[in-house]
């Protein structure tokens, strides 16, 4: 069995196109970031917040500052190696995208 995974370059995601539970959700985020910003579980938790957005760069920052304070945490480190996957599909789609755009001028 084969799994396809899709992934399309969104540089800024329309606000009304967010799930509402999603901008719920990012504030409950926000909030307890407030409270603690060295929390690697509030700091995983806005990555993949970021992740859902598009924000690969945001994740991997967050994700990086959780594991200095979690060190090998599989968890973190498994959505780290995602977030790298996915800003490099995103960058990928883009140059193909731009590269076909050219050609197709020429």
């Amino acid at each position: 069995m084969q799994t396809t995974l899709q992934c399309e370059w969104n540089a800024a995601p329309n606000e009304s196109d967010r799930p509402p539970s999603l901008v719920k959700a990012e504030g409950l985020i926000g909030e307890n970031l407030n409270q603690n910003p060295n929390d690697p579980t509030w700091l995983q938790a806005r990555a993949r917040a970021d992740l859902m957005d598009g924000n690969y760069e945001a994740a991997i920052e967050s994700l990086q500052h959780a594991l200095e304070v979690e060190l090998d945490s599989p968890g973190l480190l498994t959505d780290l190696g995602s977030a790298y996957f996915l800003r490099g599909m995103s960058i990928g789609q883009l140059i193909s995208a731009t590269l076909s755009n050219l050609l197709t001028k020429r």
